[in-house]
């Protein structure tokens, strides 16, 4: 199932859907290399640089809803926290069993499948949100 940025991910603010874009590429690389089983070690970089990069795109996200109110940011902020639990979790679970079946299946449904549906609902509503603002 490949990943790939499409017009209907766009925030329509720039920095937002340049840092979405380098995400969902990088979520997709990981994706890939699991479902491949490659070595841990290239599975290691991948994920330290998507657990790095979506820590980094989520404060400066944040940082743009506190300082423009928006009303549901308890809620966003949560299902950041909620995407690098999983990451943390999915690290764990191919460190000690390596890759099945299982494996797979949570980074599709739970970083390859998790953006796409956050970044088309959940930033699609701060983003109306922010436009109506101006």
């Amino acid at each position: 199932m490949p990943l790939e940025w499409t017009a209907s991910l766009a925030t329509g603010f720039d920095d937002i859907d340049g840092q979405h874009k380098e995400l969902i590429e990088k979520a997709s690389a990981f994706a890939h290399a699991v479902a491949k089983n490659q070595d841990l070690a290239d599975l290691d970089q991948l994920l330290d640089f998507l657990d790095a990069y979506a820590a980094e795109h989520f404060a400066y996200e944040e940082g743009i809803l506190t300082a423009r109110n928006y009303p549901n940011l308890a809620a966003h902020m949560a299902q950041h926290a909620y995407f690098k639990r999983n990451l943390t979790e999915i690290r764990r679970a191919y460190q000690r069993d390596g890759c099945s079946e299982e494996i797979v299946a949570r980074v599709y449904s739970h970083v390859t499948g998790w953006l796409v549906a956050h970044i088309k609902k959940t930033d699609g509503e701060w983003a109306a949100y922010l436009k109506n603002l101006k």
